[in-house]
């Protein structure tokens, strides 16, 4: 009985591997196709109306723009998810590089400060100048002082603040182009719980094309057996 039972065994996995991978094939040679040839040319076929032809067409555009393979809901508000999460970490990557902004300008500012005091001097340091250095050693009232107190350092060069901007608006670009794919939302309506029940029925819809595609290759492999 075990030498019965192991080329079946063996035999089983191979099959099942086989039909696993021509499943895959067929999905990857579909993938990215225009849907309606499978009920359109189809005889007696299933015949869609143009509304459902609409939305379903609708989910595919977004699926291909979201980069989801999976048409529940889940995947796509788990993909718009990652959108926002993205939106805002550019927001947040503005506000650093405001806050950089703002601190080169303090720096700037006291840099011109400064550069005022080299290239004009007061009439302070000229009065100064003439008087004997020897008479005035260690008197405390011909001490001037030419420095303004200057604010900090700042945190962020200006290397690196270029490159931040550059990382930003690589980011923003980015995120240009995910919204305007993302703009044929609009189609759907602002209440969940109506997405979700359309959502519902175009998979229901998408779930008879699947077996109206199965049914039709199946008729294809058996014309060509």
């Amino acid at each position: 009985m075990s030498k019965n039972n192991g080329p079946e065994s063996d035999a089983g996995p191979s099959t099942s591997e086989n039909a696993s991978e021509d499943r895959e094939s067929l999905y990857y040679s579909l993938k990215g196709k225009d849907v309606r040839h499978l009920y359109k040319d189809a005889p007696g076929g299933l015949v869609l109306s143009d509304e459902v032809e609409e939305r379903l067409s609708l989910l595919v555009r977004i699926a291909e723009a979201l980069g989801v393979d999976d048409m529940s809901f889940s995947s796509y508000s788990a993909a718009i998810a990652r959108l926002s999460a993205e939106t805002l970490s550019v927001k947040q990557e503005n506000l650093h590089m405001r806050r950089a902004e703002n601190e080169l300008e303090v720096h700037l500012t006291s840099v011109k400060h400064e550069h005022r005091l080299i290239v004009k001097p007061s009439c302070f340091i000229i009065v100064f100048s003439l008087i004997h250095t020897d008479t005035c050693a260690g008197d405390p009232c011909l001490v001037i002082t030419t420095q303004k107190e200057m604010p900090e350092e700042p945190s962020v060069t200006i290397g690196e603040f270029l490159k931040q901007r550059e990382r930003i608006r690589d980011r923003e670009k980015a995120l240009r182009t995910k919204r305007a794919k993302v703009e044929i939302f609009k189609g759907l309506p602002p209440n969940l719980a109506l997405a979700q029940q359309e959502l519902r029925g175009a998979r229901k819809d998408l779930v008879m094309l699947t077996d109206l595609r199965e049914r039709l290759l199946e008729r294809m492999a058996e014309g060509v057996s």
